[in-house]
């Protein structure tokens, strides 16, 4: 899947920074038709008018409106994770976001260096932070204990995210089979399994967190996957 970097992000000049750059997407959509089917309902989303972001923001006692550059950030983040998602029904888990948030910062335009080399992307962790606690995203963390310092994190999106966008559970379940079909069509099922288990090998080899004696965070994967697959 080719996702390259094309176009320059956008410099903010505001005086107090909450952001260094203005957030756009700038990978490019793989052509799969989940994809484009995500992407579309997302280009007519009203974050505003998003249940669980709305729920969210009233438990928080906030005003229920979501600032203008705060919804560009989740336009340009939730992009990004529709286009880097696994939708292989197959996989072990389901909707799992096969990137780093470093790499999501930087397709958002939100990845900052400074110069001693040191990289910010807060608006994209404040975004996560806020999807995670409306039940959008699943994210697993870990504590490098030696090297004292969070191990890279693994996200997925719930069915909720795209239930938010307008899709029932109905035809989220049929957007998975439609690709599974495709898949099984294209003769590219063989291919899915391998790319899937390269990430997985990745993973292990890599300081990213781990599902390891993670009982509960495996449980709650494992039931959200049969509930589309089914």
């Amino acid at each position: 899947m080719s996702n390259g970097i094309s176009i320059p992000a956008i410099l903010c000049s505001i005086g107090k920074i909450h952001r260094h750059y203005a957030p756009k997407f700038l990978g490019q959509l793989p052509k799969l038709v989940p994809v484009r089917r995500f992407a579309a309902a997302l280009k007519r989303h009203d974050w505003n008018r998003n249940p669980h972001i709305y729920q969210l923001r009233y438990s928080r006692k906030q005003r229920i409106s979501v600032r203008s550059e705060r919804r560009e950030t989740f336009d340009a983040l939730a992009m990004a994770m529709i286009a880097y998602a696994d939708y292989n029904p197959e996989s072990d888990t389901l909707f799992e976001v096969m990137c780093s948030v470093e790499k999501l910062a930087e397709l958002c335009g939100q990845l900052y260096r400074y110069d001693s080399g040191r990289k910010s992307y807060d608006p994209i962790l404040h975004a996560l932070r806020d999807w995670e606690q409306a039940n959008l995203i699943v994210i697993d963390r870990d504590f490098d204990i030696e090297a004292k310092q969070y191990k890279a994190m693994r996200i997925w999106i719930r069915p909720e995210f795209f239930h938010g966008l307008g899709f029932s559970k109905l035809e989220l379940r049929d957007v998975v089979a439609s690709f599974s079909r495709w898949m099984e069509k294209q003769g590219l099922k063989e291919s899915y399994q391998k790319r899937y288990a390269q990430h997985v090998l990745r993973l292990a080899r890599a300081n990213v967190a781990s599902l390891d004696n993670k009982h509960k965070l495996r449980n709650l994967l494992n039931k959200l996957k049969p509930s589309l697959t089914i």
